[in-house]
């Protein structure tokens, strides 16, 4: 007896000195400033009591401390009470708002009937109405559609409200009203206060939120590191000076909270933990690179004539333009976090340049690492001067263009703001940088009209910088056919190439500058432009008569609704009087209806479809021509872009097919043609693959339906193509032809209308099979960027047949755009028998053998090329066809 009593009296004792303990770190804690004492709590550790900075709780600690409170409450609600409680002890009242809404009315004008289908005549009127109603010349045919007519309500504080109406009655638009976030596009009239203040005397999307039916998150973050990206871009707001004052009267009043209750509380005022996200890959790259180095492999590579000074240059261009194809998916990656950033813009989570300025500083290690990885695999294999220090000029100046790239096609992606309409301008916006960029036309042969586009494209600094960095080295310091030059120099002048020293910095210091000025317009563009509105619903000229109608009808439904209301609860009574006797009689009936008659039979059809599989196809392919005339964004953006590009090109190669005298006439108009071809048919590629993804979405559901099968659906979407592309070439053929002056023959224009009609097929076929091959449109484009870059090497324009590897050759023949050049240039010139100047400026030939003897093209080889041009269509086809009825993405 005497040892328990012992044992329990230390035990006692023990915990009064505990106790003790607690109330001097208490005790401790009070006497430190509010300000401190805000920051610093009590924690529950493994022995006692711990004082700790709040804001440096670990993972284990805050789940501990959660885990302790909910344990104590019993249920969230009855935690917050105690929170809640807590500021009661207090007489601490949250701020209330009530909101006033007086008169409110909303209209819209709106095209009606056929006028406002999204078919291409629309949209061209559409826009050219925009323009006029901008210069106020003429306000356009449309008619006003009240939205909100008249109405004033009060919304008051601490209370759920519920807003109820039939669709299309105007919900949405009075919650956006009332948030301060209505479209540009629309007329309000009316008063909106809060607390008594009008929206423009506060900043309502800091007081208010709209949480839109799809609500957007960048898809890279997990939810915690979303809500904690929220909570520091809101800040701490109010809590921080309510926890303070809560804390200043607790001292004043001698009340000692819970030390957890107080700890979490405290947790929540202050800013959370920083997160960072970086993710980038550059496998494409390496690939890409290893493949280029083993192309134009040193072995096969030498410095003894101009010739090979144009292989030379072609390595240098190829790598430029692998550079500036590597900024190229920032398009898609962009236009699919615009939504987020203009929600985050809108609530004013952040201005734009706080998004801007991190993210191309974050493309510092980006640009690094790829140029570098560019640099570091390719130099010494290739062969380029071997002296170091031109090893780092080569590698500054791409790190630079990389740059460049990044913010070039980050500004086309915020201009265009939709996936279609954004690889339009990214593909234009490449378009005008290469061509004009001194390799693919040389400076010379552009137009005195086009010259301002040789001095202000990126392309050009970096070509002549990069070239001055490689000729003016030791590995061409010979001289040139007994005159004063060295070889090098020769090369550079004979290619239209500056030849100073000087033009390495300015072409560094230019890239610098086009990557500043081109951040800056991202930023404005992210600042200024709102997103694309949404295709308006078409409306009858008779629902805009009757729309006072419609709304009266609305309140006699809603005052039906109320009146069944009320006396649904004596149907409610009745039905639980009589409840038992209705489950036994439910019950008998189903017994009795299981079991089959006699004379039943199962249910058996012939075909697993309603329709054969022409009925199918017909219907998928009327679905499919409605589809595409009314899809302005894809069909009338990419003839607008044939017209500028074929009038563009036209003016550029003015008159390039009637000069055939020199080695340089022949390469500037295979330059076109190569241009033509690559852009467009890029263009066409990646514009198609947003339609295509949004097609076979819709499709599963069709097809799960049994409405049709997927060879019918994919060969619609193939068949409908063929009139457009058709119109295409025809538009570009015509206009480039007739302005670049090639021989108008009936023979020799329809062969470049086959060869350019069948390559934007399977151009546009090639699109399609790679969205069909991949789960949506935004790794579509990642996956065919790395052909598009081989195709491009191998095309024969860059390194001539004869002069590839006899390990590459192979992939020349499998390449469809080295046909494509194959054949234009063959039927262009292939038969021509007049003299041609060689590049060296003293040996002569005919352009039949220049085009044997340099590129391998033979005249009589044309029906086989033209038969392979039209096969990688056939196959693209099918292939797309095929992974439309195997693969299958749907998630759910």
């Amino acid at each position: 007896m005497w040892a328990a009593d012992a044992t329990f009296a230390r035990s006692g004792s023990w915990r009064e000195e505990e106790d003790e303990q607690d109330a001097l770190r208490w005790a401790a804690l009070q006497r430190l400033p509010t300000v401190a004492r805000a920051r610093r709590g009590l924690l529950q550790g493994d022995d006692a009591l711990c004082e700790v900075d709040v804001a440096g709780l670990s993972p284990g600690d805050r789940t501990a401390l959660v885990d302790r409170l909910l344990a104590d409450s019993g249920d969230a609600e009855h935690f917050f009470r105690r929170i809640r409680a807590r500021f009661d002890a207090v007489q601490i009242e949250f701020p209330k708002i009530e909101v006033r809404y007086e008169d409110l009315t909303v209209d819209a004008y709106v095209h009606v009937g056929s006028r406002a289908l999204p078919t291409i005549p629309n949209f061209i009127c559409n826009m050219t109405e925009a323009f006029l109603r901008h210069l106020r010349i003429y306000r356009g045919g449309r008619v006003k559609l009240p939205i909100l007519d008249n109405i004033s309500g009060i919304i008051r504080p601490s209370r759920m409200t519920l807003l109820l109406g039939p669709p299309s009655s105007g919900k949405t638009t009075l919650l956006l009203a009332l948030a301060g976030r209505l479209g540009p596009g629309l007329k309000i009239s009316g008063n909106i206060t809060y607390n008594g203040h009008h929206l423009n005397e506060f900043v309502p999307q800091r007081t208010s939120a709209y949480v839109s039916q799809q609500d957007r998150h960048a898809s890279e973050m997990t939810v915690r590191e979303t809500l904690e990206f929220a909570g520091r871009c809101q800040g701490v707001g109010i809590k921080y000076d309510m926890l303070v004052e809560l804390l200043r009267r607790e001292k004043n009043e001698g009340i000692k909270p819970d030390e957890d209750l107080d700890v979490f509380m405290k947790a929540l005022a202050l800013e959370g933990k920083q997160t960072s996200l970086v993710a980038e890959y550059i496998m494409k790259l390496l690939l890409v690179a290893i493949i280029t180095m083993t192309v134009f492999f040193r072995s096969t590579m030498h410095h003894d004539s101009v010739d090979d000074g144009i292989i030379y240059l072609g390595a240098l261009y190829f790598a430029i333009v692998m550079i500036l194809f590597n900024g190229f998916t920032e398009v898609s990656l962009l236009v699919t976090k615009l939504p987020v950033l203009y929600k985050h813009r809108d609530l004013h989570f952040y201005p734009p340049w706080a998004f801007t300025l991190p993210s191309w500083l974050l493309s510092i290690p980006t640009s690094l690492i790829e140029s570098g990885m560019w640099v570091l695999v390719t130099y010494y294999v290739v062969g380029y001067d071997p002296q170091f220090t031109r090893f780092l000029g080569q590698f500054l100046l791409l790190f630079f263009l990389h740059q460049t790239s990044l913010a070039l096609f980050r500004v086309m992606a915020s201009l265009g703001r939709n996936m279609i309409v954004a690889n339009t301008f990214g593909s234009f916006a490449l378009l005008v940088v290469m061509i004009l960029g001194g390799f693919i036309i040389t400076k010379e042969s552009i137009p005195t009209w086009w010259i301002w586009g040789y001095w202000v494209s990126p392309m050009m600094y970096a070509q002549n910088a990069i070239s001055v960095n490689e000729f003016l080295g030791h590995s061409w310091s010979q001289q040139f056919a007994n005159q004063n030059i060295t070889l090098g120099e020769a090369i550079l002048t004979g290619y239209g190439l500056f030849k100073e020293k000087y033009w390495f910095w300015i072409g560094v210091g230019a890239l610098f500058g086009y990557a500043i000025v081109l951040n800056v317009l991202f930023t404005l563009f992210l600042t200024l432009l709102n997103p694309i509105g949404n295709i308006q619903a078409v409306v009858s000229k008779d629902e805009i008569r009757h729309r006072g109608c419609r709304r009266k009808n609305d309140r006699v439904a809603l005052e039906l609704r109320s009146y069944l209301h009320s006396n649904s609860l004596n149907v409610t009574k009745a039905y639980k009087v009589h409840c038992p006797y209705a489950v036994k009689q439910t019950k008998e009936m189903v017994e009795i209806l299981s079991i089959p008659n006699r004379e039943s039979k199962e249910l058996n059809f012939a075909t697993k479809y309603a329709q054969s599989f022409c009925a199918q196809y017909v219907a998928c392919l009327w679905k499919q021509n409605l589809s595409y005339w009314r899809n302005p964004q894809y069909t009338a953006v990419r003839f607008f872009y044939t017209v500028i590009i074929s009038l563009m090109f036209g003016t550029i190669c003015w008159k390039f097919g009637s000069r055939r005298e020199t080695q340089h006439d022949i390469f500037n108009a295979m330059g076109a043609m190569y241009a033509a071809v690559l852009f467009i048919g890029i263009t066409n590629a990646t514009s198609v693959q947003p339609v295509i993804s949004i097609e076979r979405f819709v499709s599963y559901r069709e097809r799960a339906a049994g409405m049709y099968s997927a060879l019918p659906f994919a060969f619609s979407l193939v068949t409908v193509e063929f009139p457009y592309i058709l119109v295409q070439s025809l538009v570009y053929g015509t206009i480039f032809y007739s302005l670049g002056s090639f021989e108008w023959t009936a023979v020799k224009f329809l062969w470049y209308l086959f060869f350019m009609y069948f390559t934007l097929l399977y151009f546009t076929f090639y699109g399609m099979m790679t969205t069909a091959i991949t789960p949506n449109h935004t790794v579509a484009p990642i996956i065919a960027a790395p052909f598009y870059t081989l195709w491009n090497l191998f095309c024969g324009f860059m390194i001539p047949r004869k002069r590839i590897p006899a390990w590459w050759r192979w992939y020349y023949w499998a390449n469809p755009v080295s046909w494509t050049l194959y054949g234009l240039l063959t039927s262009q010139f292939g038969d021509l028998e007049e003299p041609l100047l060689l590049a060296d400026g003293i040996s002569s030939t005919t352009a039949v053998e220049f085009l044997r003897e340099h590129f391998g093209f033979r005249h009589d080889f044309l029906g086989v090329v033209a038969g392979m041009v039209a096969g990688f269509c056939v196959l693209f086809a099918v292939v797309f066809a095929l992974a439309i009825k195997y693969l299958n993405f749907q998630r759910r």
